[in-house]
């Protein structure tokens, strides 16, 4: 009877970690999304100071729309970055 109120314990155990990495796993891909967000609001803000290295920017800035789906597609985001950059250095 111990070992299976053991193995119960265990089982509930188990099923709460794993859940609790999935939260984790949520929450850091969240995070990196709003920080990826605010990068792009800080290079905003330094092209309205008159920064000239951010001369080239758009005029308008982020929408709330195009932030969630920026949070929500940051990896996709940061490979068109990279893709950009590249495409770039090759002129």
């Amino acid at each position: 009877m111990c070992i299976a109120i053991r193995k119960s314990i265990l089982e509930r155990i188990s099923i709460k970690t794993k859940k609790m990495e999935i939260v984790n796993y949520i929450f850091a891909y969240i995070t990196i999304g709003v920080l990826f967000c605010l990068t792009i609001d800080y290079a905003y803000w330094q092209k309205e100071q008159g920064n000239i290295r951010f001369s080239h920017m758009p005029e308008h800035g982020l929408s709330n729309v195009e932030r969630v789906m920026t949070i929500a597609i940051w990896p996709i985001a940061i490979i068109m970055a990279i893709v950009g950059i590249i495409k770039e250095l090759k002129k």
